[in-house]
């Protein structure tokens, strides 16, 4: 289509892909500190129960400070958090899974 007489484009034009008029409220730069803190809060007990090392817990909190970038990377740290602890709380480790740590190179084994 083609842009009309108040400067629109229509639906299927190059300007209009990709746009989603309703945005997952979720996803707003506005509502993006509450769930950050959410998220950290969670990714705090998980390192508890976990027994993350220190080194991990302080080299996360140093790479990310809440900008809307960061998101992914909080997402897969609760992923993976949520993982060993269920997997703990099972009380095996499945064998196609390896869980590292900075003392698992083979030397140490």
């Amino acid at each position: 289509m083609l842009q009309n007489a108040n400067g629109e484009f229509g639906e299927g034009t190059i300007k209009s892909i990709g746009l989603d008029p309703i945005a997952d409220a979720s996803q707003s730069p506005s509502r993006w500190p509450l769930e950050f803190e959410k998220k950290q809060q969670e990714i705090i007990e998980l390192w508890h129960s976990c027994s993350i090392s220190l080194v991990h817990r302080t080299y996360f909190f140093l790479l990310f400070k809440g900008d809307q970038a960061d998101s992914i990377y909080m997402e897969v740290e609760l992923r993976r958090l949520s993982f060993l602890s269920d997997t703990s709380s099972r009380g095996s480790t499945p064998s196609n899974v390896v869980v590292g740590s900075l003392n698992s190179s083979p030397a140490a084994r």
